[in-house]
């Protein structure tokens, strides 16, 4: 068996080059996706107040009421508690008329956990893909937890569409359930 020996004058002679090389000035193109959604992290009727579905920020449904903030999924205190008093008319809505087209595919999500009780009724999601019954949704039951848990959904809208389009979050949620809502997200893919 023969000796290794290490070769002093190769440590010394063996050099790193980094060249900067010019690639369109220095610039990477990023496709920026933007939240279409108006307060986007703090889904809270009272900090983005609305005058009901017919504008652009966040609405609650008659049948829900809104017990106040809590500790978000990043830590800050920006997530928002709401109860549903009934599973009708119980929701927190947003509405986009202005950005939904036919023909176009939509990503919608947001961050959701159960606070206090168990949702058998409802939906965590719930989008109209063309302002009539053709709709889009991930159902509370089984799903809705005490963890928090990020929901999406995408789709593509139909052919037609009309003055009826809103995302509801928490709809329709079994009467006495508590949740909380943070990070909606509303992205456009044109």
């Amino acid at each position: 068996m023969g000796k290794l020996q290490g070769n002093s004058s190769l440590v010394n002679t063996n050099k790193i080059s980094i060249k900067k090389q010019n690639l369109g000035g220095g610039r990477i193109k990023i496709n920026k996706r933007t939240n279409l959604f108006t307060c986007p992290f703090e889904v809270d009727t009272t900090t983005c107040p609305t005058a009901g579905l017919s504008n652009s920020g966040w609405y609650k449904g008659d049948n829900t009421s809104r017990i106040g903030k809590t500790i978000a999924p990043d830590g800050s205190n920006t997530a928002v508690e709401y109860e549903s008093l009934d599973t009708s008319s119980s929701f927190v809505s947003q509405r986009f008329l202005r950005y939904w087209s036919p023909n176009t595919r939509y990503e919608f999500s947001i961050w959701a956990k159960s606070t206090l009780g168990e949702a058998t009724d409802g939906q965590i999601v719930n989008v109209t893909k063309d302002g009539g019954v053709d709709r889009v949704a991930i159902e509370a039951l089984g799903n809705l937890t005490s963890i928090w848990q990020k929901f999406t959904i995408t789709f593509t809208t139909g052919e037609s569409m009309n003055s009826y389009i809103t995302a509801f979050f928490c709809a329709d949620i079994t009467a006495g359930v508590r949740f909380a809502l943070w990070g909606a997200e509303m992205y456009r893919y044109d």
